[in-house]
């Protein structure tokens, strides 16, 4: 598995370096990120992708994106976004800190969904302004970071 893994990896980084400006982050993102890392004491972020680690970490280094690795959970370790999640909030309740909201951020019904069956808020982000979650009904949902004030309202 971990020869598929590197395999993947090292097309990823092939592909990304021939397709100029190929990958983009969400307006405001690394802001914000930077943001909930420097008020920790106020805010805890965590990364669940469906990912593998390797690839995750790549793709937020491509972004300009410092983020410490116990707080990102990928497929590798977990099956579900449900797994990384729990296990998130298991090791921070462990080290003595208790939430008193959490909220999931995510562009696809499924981030929905999974929010919704580990009983979380949820905020939609829809960078390409297709609408598909607002058609859902789902009530917070924006564009993007910009300003970070629009996000930290929300939550």
């Amino acid at each position: 598995m971990d020869s598929v893994i590197d395999k993947y990896a090292e097309e990823l980084r092939y592909k990304v370096f021939q397709a100029e400006n190929k990958y983009t982050s969400v307006p405001g993102s690394k802001a914000l990120v930077e943001h909930l890392q420097k008020n920790s004491d106020e805010f805890v972020s965590g990364i669940a992708s469906g990912g593998f680690e390797k690839t995750a970490k790549f793709k937020l280094e491509l972004l300009g994106i410092n983020f410490p690795d116990e707080n990102i959970y990928c497929s590798g370790k977990y099956r579900t976004k449900h797994e990384m999640i729990n296990a998130f909030i298991f090791k921070e309740n462990a080290a003595g800190r208790n939430f008193e909201n959490i909220y999931y951020v995510g562009d696809r019904e499924y981030d929905y969904t999974v929010s919704k069956e580990t009983n979380i808020g949820f905020i939609g982000i829809d960078y390409e302004n297709k609408g598909k979650l607002k058609a859902l009904g789902i009530e917070k949902v924006i564009s993007d970071f910009e300003p970070m004030e629009k996000f930290l309202e929300l939550i």
